[in-house]
């Protein structure tokens, strides 16, 4: 696999064998370079513990999804997805690992949420000055 030119730059495409070292990265979030000739799993608790897992994905089967993940591993700060998947490529068959950075997503729909929960809290508090108003007449 070659690097596109016109690749997403919210978007990394990984490909891990099956000791966990990797086979092609498109460097488009994180560096990958210096886990060539050693597997990543050492440096990321989260890949590791789902990685027998991922080994049991079949070419063409499931797709594995994590969603809303905030700083995932020590080389990504912010939130992102990941997906999983196991392919069929030139040289073998190997663990697709797509990552998806949507951080500027993620956090304008929590200052949202945010906003929505203090509205709430504000209506709330005036029901109850309004019901401590009316029960001192």
């Amino acid at each position: 696999m070659q690097q596109d030119s016109k690749t997403d730059k919210s978007h990394q495409i990984i490909l891990l064998n099956d000791d966990g070292s990797i086979h092609y990265s498109s460097e488009t979030l994180f560096s990958t370079k210096s886990y060539k000739g050693k597997s990543i799993l050492n440096d990321n608790p989260f890949l590791d513990s789902i990685f027998k897992q991922l080994l049991e994905l079949e070419v063409g089967g499931a797709t594995i999804r994590y969603s809303k993940m905030e700083n995932p591993i020590p080389l990504l700060k912010g939130a992102f997805d990941f997906s999983f998947s196991r392919v069929k490529r030139e040289g073998g068959q190997f663990i697709l690992w797509s990552i998806y950075d949507y951080s500027d997503l993620y956090k304008k729909i929590k200052a949202s949420q945010q906003k929505r929960n203090e509205m709430e809290l504000y209506k709330e508090k005036m029901k109850i000055k309004g019901k401590n108003l009316d029960s001192k007449d």
